[in-house]
């Protein structure tokens, strides 16, 4: 395929996204409540009174910590350009903006990556179709906002190495940072990046061909970790220092929320008891403040609960977790593809939306499936010795992906949680079924080659 041609693919694809977007918003209502309410009030507090505070219907909020403050600053945005009566549709349509930009993204990302225009085209396809992005456009949650902001990253983070840059390191920092603050999970991702910097600059660094080109070369490598680490350090020590006052409230603290988020994971299938609480079992767990009280409290009685039945708390943190992170359905709230209760939407009025819908969540599955796959592939090609250098980058994609999936079997698994990286999980499905393709495609030649010569 010509790069033109998949060009002029990809700019159809992402009006396609814009409009499939907008169109479901216009249609679709739903109210603010819960998580999506807390959003609101710390973006209300902070344009109204300057303090982030997540305290409702005050004229003196008292400052907390609770939440990070990415979102509600992306909110106080939307109520500068429109007030706080039209903040709720600008949210929106910056929202279903962010979400189709993951699509160019997603393709630049793939190409970089050197999985071809085809993959990079079908994980764009699959990311302008995406129910769950689609409808996560119209919640004001951090999803949206924290998933084109960790794609950004990863973006620059390539440009990064690929051009030796500087600027581009510090542009991978800060954006990095700005995803920290929407959601402090991306805590430990950018070591992770750099050290996979050092990882693929390793060779060249110790060639023996050219000493000064790798000493030049690695002290190139020092130079951009360095800058990639201090300008993404500097948001999570604001934070830090911020939170450290004496005035921020010390009863809604981030940490006090890593702790009920963890705690509301902890139980294996989601049940404490009975299955009439399935999801929300803190409702029935008479120790559930005391579990959240503090980590040494939460580690005694985790540790208690897991000695008790050891084996099924193995298979619900190695296994089922990392299943249900990944999974289609929106376990705790509405269900299917809404967090929170629409009375009418897009895929309720719109039989080609609805049609969209049922074949992305039939294929789901499949894609999840292909994502293992193709992590075990790559594994065992690795162990060969006859992985190619495309597939080391793609390689990238499975360090993104394993992050994500480990800190949510660490926290709580909601499938919600995993629809930021919906595109990162397209293309990765999508180079492995290629990658399955062109192993069984040789292994055919290979099975029937004649005297020596192999059939084309």
């Amino acid at each position: 395929m010509k790069r033109s041609h998949a060009i002029a693919l990809l700019i159809i694809l992402t009006l396609f996204a814009l409009g499939f977007r907008t169109a479901y918003n216009k249609v679709t209502r739903t109210t603010i409540q819960a998580d999506a309410r807390q959003y609101a009030f710390y973006a209300y507090n902070l344009y109204k009174y300057g303090v982030y505070s997540s305290e409702e219907n005050t004229t003196n909020p008292k400052p907390d910590s609770f939440r990070s403050p990415g979102y509600p600053l992306f909110l106080e945005l939307t109520m500068m350009v429109s007030g706080v009566k039209g903040f709720f549709d600008t949210a929106r349509l910056w929202q279903a903006v962010l979400s189709s930009l993951m699509v160019p993204l997603v393709f630049l990302l793939g190409i970089r990556l050197g999985s071809g225009d085809r993959i990079a085209l079908v994980a764009s396809a699959l990311t302008a179709a995406s129910p769950h992005l689609v409808t996560l456009s119209s919640y004001i949650l951090t999803e949206i906002l924290f998933g084109f902001l960790a794609l950004m990253a990863f973006v620059l983070f390539v440009e990064t190495v690929r051009r030796k840059s500087i600027v581009w390191a510090a542009l991978t920092g800060i954006v990095s940072g700005f995803a920290y603050l929407t959601n402090e999970v991306y805590l430990l991702l950018p070591f992770l990046m750099v050290m996979y910097m050092f990882f693929i600059e390793k060779k060249v660094i110790e060639s023996k061909k050219n000493p000064n080109t790798s000493l030049r070369k690695g002290r190139g490598f020092i130079s951009l970790a360095t800058v990639i680490i201090v300008s993404f350090l500097i948001f999570p020590a604001a934070w830090t220092i911020r939170n450290g006052s004496k005035t921020i409230s010390t009863e809604h603290t981030g940490t006090s929320r890593a702790l009920i988020t963890m705690a509301s994971g902890s139980y294996p299938g989601f049940i404490y008891k009975t299955p009439k609480f399935k999801y929300f079992s803190y409702r029935e767990d008479p120790l559930f403040r005391e579990f959240t009280s503090s980590p040494k409290m939460f580690l005694q009685i985790f540790w208690k609960r897991f000695r008790e039945r050891p084996f099924r708390y193995f298979i619900w943190y190695t296994l089922e977790k990392p299943y249900y992170t990944w999974s289609w359905n929106i376990l705790q709230g509405a269900g299917d593809v809404y967090i929170y209760p629409v009375k009418q939407s897009l895929f309720m009025t719109n039989s080609l939306a609805n049609g969209i819908r049922i074949i992305m969540k039939v294929t789901h599955p499949m894609l999840m499936a292909a994502c293992l796959a193709g992590f075990l592939l790559f594994l065992w090609q690795t162990w060969k010795g006859n992985i190619s250098t495309k597939d080391k980058m793609i390689a990238r994609l499975f360090v993104f992906m394993l992050y994500f999936t480990l800190m949510y079997a660490i926290f709580a698994p909601w499938p919600r949680y995993s629809v930021p990286f919906r595109p990162i999980f397209y293309l990765t499905a999508s180079w492995s079924i290629a990658g399955f393709f062109v192993l069984s495609k040789h292994r055919f030649r290979d099975n029937h080659a004649v005297d020596g010569v192999k059939i084309s």
